[in-house]
């Protein structure tokens, strides 16, 4: 037995010295219950693998366990699984009604996540108060009441012509709106390539809610101080613009008291979370062992990928 690490890397040199027939044979003479790998007290065998399988469609179980890197993650999943659920035993898990209510035994997959349902729950958080003030006022800014910023806007795709051209329209889009902004709408009509315009009009709201636009039009809308105002043109990734503002109510700043549930909340989420990461990794980093024949043997335990056409086909050679 060798470490999986090791024997996972010269998986591809393993299964591409033997020969074919070799191959063959030790797949066909695999047992259900050859162990292929353990770890922590518990063990894959090839009904573990032959499980797995059965949830891809046929056709794909070549070319899925012909990856080294995937048959690795498969093996280590499944070791994880069968720790937690060595666990969920040890405590007693397997015996809680939810579990045993059917006419057969919990599954290893069912065990692992009732285990770690368990686990968050019996994690001892803190008192997360003094740390939620300190964040709070780390970042105030992060805190705020995004105020309504609602415009309309003409946007000039630069998909279905150059940029140049579109540069032309969105200009004299600019120059009139300008001069003439109560004839907003009828720009819209004339030049927007909004899809939607017709139902929308071309109105936008919460222009200011992170992430909810492109940040160079966003940052533009929230140029615009008063209703009436005309942005100059806004360059997007895929588009110009030309907005013009409807309305606009200030960002107010959340008291701590406003927001300090909400902060406890997600410090003590991120509390349960590393705790549970800290258990996990513990259990991935025991001592692994695994057959490298056996290991190498699933490359081709669920069929072979057909070969390329012409893959090996040899060059025609230069005159």
């Amino acid at each position: 037995m060798l470490c999986i690490k090791r024997t996972l890397i010269s998986l591809a040199l393993i299964a591409g010295g033997a020969s074919a027939s070799a191959i063959a044979q030790d797949v066909a003479q695999a047992k259900p219950g050859a162990v292929i790998a353990t770890q922590g007290g518990v063990s894959v065998t090839f009904a573990d693998l032959d499980a797995f399988a059965e949830h891809i469609p046929p056709a794909q179980r070549p070319g899925f366990f012909n990856s080294p890197t995937r048959i690795e993650g498969v093996i280590t999943n499944l070791l994880m699984q069968k720790q937690l659920a060595a666990e969920a035993r040890k405590a007693g898990l397997d015996r809680d009604p939810d579990v045993t209510s059917g006419s057969s035994p919990a599954t290893d997959e069912t065990l692992a996540k009732l285990r770690m349902e368990h686990f968050r729950a019996e994690v001892k958080v803190p008192d997360m108060s003094e740390l939620a003030k300190e964040k709070y006022q780390a970042s105030t800014e992060n805190y705020l009441k995004v105020g309504m910023l609602t415009v309309k806007d003409v946007m000039i795709s630069t998909q279905s012509r150059s940029p140049e051209e579109a540069k032309v329209i969105a200009d004299a889009v600019e120059k009139e709106a300008v001069a003439h902004p109560e004839q907003f709408d009828a720009l819209i009509e004339k030049y927007s390539d909004d899809p939607g315009k017709s139902t929308s009009q071309g109105l936008l709201e919460n222009v200011g809610e992170r992430g909810k636009y492109a940040p160079e039009f966003a940052e533009a809308a929230k140029a615009l101080t008063k209703p009436g105002d005309i942005s100059p043109v806004v360059s997007t990734p895929a588009d110009l613009h030309v907005m013009k503002l409807i309305e606009r109510t200030p960002d107010l700043q959340s008291s701590f008291d406003e927001v300090k549930d909400a902060i406890v909340a997600q410090l003590k989420a991120e509390f349960v979370d590393k705790a549970v990461r800290e258990h996990t990794d513990e259990l991935r980093n025991l001592a692994m062992n695994a057959d490298p024949a056996l290991v190498a043997s699933l490359r081709d335990r669920y069929g072979k990928v057909a070969p390329i056409p012409g893959a090996e086909s040899k060059p025609t050679p230069l005159k």
